[in-house]
C-alpha cells in the first residue's frame, strides 16, 4: 500500500515598503464604491485597473519579485501580477471571510498604507476553516506593513475602530 502525506501550510510573510507619493496620489483620486467598505475594486473598470498595474509594477516590482524569491526560496520564471484594487474602511466597516484564488501557485498581498492603533487586525485561519481548525493568525495594521500570503488562505478582517486604515491589496500568480 502506498501512502503519501501532503502537509498543508499557511505562509503568511511580512516585510515593510513605503508608499510612494504617487501610489498614493493615485488611490486618492480613483473612484471608490461602498460595500461593507469603501472598494475601488471593479472589475468593469479595465482602464483604471490597468494604470493601477502598471504604476504599482513600475514602481514596485523589483522590490517584490526580490522579496519573494528570497521568502519562497525558490526560483520562478515569472510573476504577473493578476488584480490590485484599495479599500478604506470607515469606523465599523469590516471585510467578511474570504479567500482570493483556490489555486496554489497564486500569492496574495496585503499593504496597509495607512492606519492608527485602532485599525483592526487581519485575522487568518487554516485553509478548510471552519470544518477543521488548526491554524488562527492576526497581523496588526502597521503604516507601510506589506504581508503576503497564500491565496487560498481564509482571512477577514472585524468590524474596524477607526477611519485611517487604508490598504491596497492584489495577487500575484507565479509561474514556475
Amino acid at each position: 500500500m502506498f501512502i503519501k502525506t501532503t502537509p498543508i501550510t499557511c505562509n503568511i510573510f511580512e516585510s515593510y515598503l513605503e508608499a510612494d507619493a504617487k501610489i498614493i496620489n493615485f488611490i486618492d483620486e480613483i473612484s471608490y464604491k461602498k460595500t461593507q467598505m469603501y472598494t475601488s475594486f471593479d472589475a468593469l473598470d479595465v482602464e483604471r485597473d490597468s494604470n493601477f498595474k502598471n504604476l504599482f509594477l513600475k514602481l514596485y516590482s523589483e522590490w517584490v519579485v526580490t522579496f519573494l524569491k528570497k521568502v519562497l526560496k525558490k526560483q520562478f520564471k515569472e510573476l504577473q501580477l493578476l488584480s490590485i484594487w484599495c479599500q478604506k474602511y470607515e469606523k465599523e466597516s469590516r471585510h467578511g471571510m474570504h479567500v482570493h484564488h483556490e489555486n496554489t501557485n497564486y500569492i496574495s498581498f496585503i499593504w496597509y498604507v495607512d492606519c492608527s492603533e485602532k485599525s483592526s487586525n487581519t485575522i487568518f485561519y487554516n485553509p478548510g476553516h471552519p470544518y477543521c481548525s488548526y491554524f488562527e493568525g492576526e497581523v496588526k495594521p502597521e503604516k507601510n506593513k506589506i504581508i503576503f500570503f497564500d491565496s487560498f488562505i481564509p482571512h477577514e478582517v472585524v468590524k474596524n475602530n477607526d477611519t485611517k486604515r487604508c490598504v491596497i491589496s492584489g495577487n500575484f500568480k507565479i509561474i514556475k
